[in-house]
């Protein structure tokens, strides 16, 4: 229920959170119980909340109290993968980016993808050769994706496996697969685009920073409830 409100409002720094948020001060302002100036305080709160959430500062703090992955500079010091299994998500142009480089990486490596038809086009439009794709877009998320990869993986013990995600996502999908006892070899892949960490555009508010500290912020969120769920342990 909690992780379903957020899909479908979405999580803080997002434009759903953001309109919900609004619509309540301007109640306040014209509606009820007409406190104008709370409502008006209200407002200022959320938009300066969001210009804080949309500078890079902000999103790598809140991303890297989250998470250490971080994309593996060089695959090929990893055990050569027989199939890589990407699962469909945020920063979807990331991982279609990282599932290339597994392929150029191990060319003969099988790939299970998890998601979209957009995600496959790209993947296709990389090179990677129809036959050596499998597409399943039924898992609706990340809990029934890797359900789905454990199956795999009881089906086939002795093949190697390597699972790409987002790097925001990989602390759940690392958590599952502990809880799961998997043998993986996790990938974590890039956002679409990563914002500076130094210099003056640090500070400066952008869309690609907001977006890093909503996708975070609902993995925050999503931890606690895999855990209180018991989906996951510990942690």
């Amino acid at each position: 229920m909690i992780l379903s409100t957020l899909k479908l409002v979405g999580a803080p720094g997002s434009y759903g959170f953001l309109v919900l948020c609004s619509a309540f001060g301007f109640f306040l302002i014209h509606v009820w119980p007409r406190r104008p100036i709370l409502g008006r305080a209200w407002l200022f709160a959320v938009i300066s909340a969001y210009l804080v959430l949309a500078t890079p500062l902000a999103a790598h703090h809140i991303a890297d109290a989250l998470t250490q992955y971080r994309p593996v500079p060089e695959l090929t010091s990893l055990p050569t993968a027989d199939v890589v299994i990407t699962l469909g998500g945020d920063n979807v142009r990331g991982r279609a980016s990282e599932t290339l480089r597994a392929h150029t990486a191990w060319p003969s490596a099988r790939l299970i993808l998890f998601g979209d038809d957009w995600l496959q086009g790209q993947l296709l439009e990389g090179g990677i050769p129809a036959s050596q794709i499998t597409h399943d877009p039924r898992p609706p998320n990340t809990l029934e994706q890797m359900v789905a990869v454990r199956d795999y993986l009881r089906a086939h013990p002795h093949e190697v496996t390597a699972v790409v995600a987002s790097r925001l996502q990989m602390p759940r999908i690392a958590a599952i697969a502990d809880t799961m006892r998997l043998r993986i070899t996790l990938l974590p892949s890039p956002a679409d685009v990563e914002p500076p960490r130094a210099g003056a555009g640090r500070w400066l508010p952008r869309y690609t920073a907001l977006r890093i500290s909503r996708d975070a912020i609902y993995e925050h969120a999503a931890l606690i409830y895999y855990r209180w769920k018991g989906f996951t342990q510990g942690g």
